[in-house]
């Protein structure tokens, strides 16, 4: 765009041959021919243009500087999404660690009240009630490390390394 107010300068350049004839049938008679040439340059410069390129120039620059906020907004949401990724992974370890802990937990509840029952001490409805406690909490970790899991995976895509 900034091209356009330098002025141009052209060279041109012109040969040939005329036969001065009024009947075509003697125009390729061998006769007299006329052999003429031309050179020149042609300069242009456009003083004025009612400010067309002026606002080109100012519409490129505010394209440019649109293209350079975009990237930066793209930048920044991708900081974003792994930055949450990795909030999510490390929110999802915990998580699996806690339940992880539950499940533990669980069993050793769930051995103290067999053992009970089996010395007299406990009822059957105490051992089903911690057998199902047990079987929620093996759930329980198993979608924790699911979860784990996928938020690796999101992870892994948030960073580009899925692919590569």
């Amino acid at each position: 765009t900034k091209a356009q107010f330098y002025p141009k300068l052209n060279l041109y350049a012109n040969c040939g041959g005329n036969i001065g004839t009024l009947h075509t049938g003697d125009m390729f008679a061998v006769g007299d021919w006329y052999s003429y040439s031309t050179i020149g340059i042609n300069a242009k410069w456009n003083l004025f243009d009612g400010f067309r390129k002026k606002h080109q120039s100012q519409q490129k620059k505010y394209l440019a500087t649109q293209i350079e906020n975009n990237i930066d907004t793209a930048k920044g949401a991708i900081e974003l999404e792994i930055e949450q990724s990795v909030n999510g992974y490390n929110k999802n370890i915990d998580n699996m660690n806690s339940q992880k802990e539950n499940l533990e937990l669980a069993k050793g509840v769930y051995e103290t009240t067999k053992i009970k029952y089996t010395e007299g001490v406990g009822s059957n409805s105490e051992v089903l009630d911690a057998d199902a406690a047990l079987k929620q909490a093996q759930t329980n970790y198993y979608n924790a490390l699911y979860e784990v899991l996928v938020s690796k995976v999101e992870l892994q895509k948030s960073l580009g390394e899925l692919y590569k």
